[in-house]
């Protein structure tokens, strides 16, 4: 399921009308349950945190639609393209997916505020064990 559906997109994000929105949505809610360490699933769906999962779920949504939506997921997407040539004419695209250059799940690039926002409520890193462990004081 997804964890934003298109009505908190437009109203409360601020985001445009998408087509296939819901199934980027999905796509979005699956990049980040691949992405996290702690399961969304252990947060309160009221909480500040769970809302701080919408936003990034969000941003991975518009960053998704910008690339060429489904397509940015099958390296499909005209925005993968690395260069195109017709007859001597020839264009390379200097944003093309290189190993080293911005934070990539598999091939598809993830927006730094999403990832910001997994990382700042904890849900990203190994050692965050954010109220999971039971303090008996040793």
């Amino acid at each position: 399921m997804a964890y934003i559906d298109e009505t908190y997109y437009i109203t409360t994000f601020g985001g445009g009308s998408i087509v296939g929105f819901g199934h980027l949505a999905e796509i979005a809610s699956d990049i980040i349950d691949g992405i996290v360490a702690i399961p969304v699933s252990t947060l309160d769906t009221e909480s500040a945190e769970y809302a701080k999962v919408k936003r990034a779920c969000a941003y991975i949504v518009e960053s998704l639609d910008a690339n060429g939506g489904v397509d940015a997921i099958t390296g499909m997407s005209s925005a993968m393209a690395e260069s195109e040539h017709l007859g001597d004419y020839t264009i390379s695209n200097s944003q093309s997916n290189s190993a080293g250059s911005g934070l990539w799940y598999g091939d598809i690039k993830i927006p730094m505020l999403a990832y910001m926002l997994l990382q700042q409520i904890g849900l990203l890193g190994r050692w965050a064990y954010k109220g999971t462990v039971i303090d008996d004081g040793h």
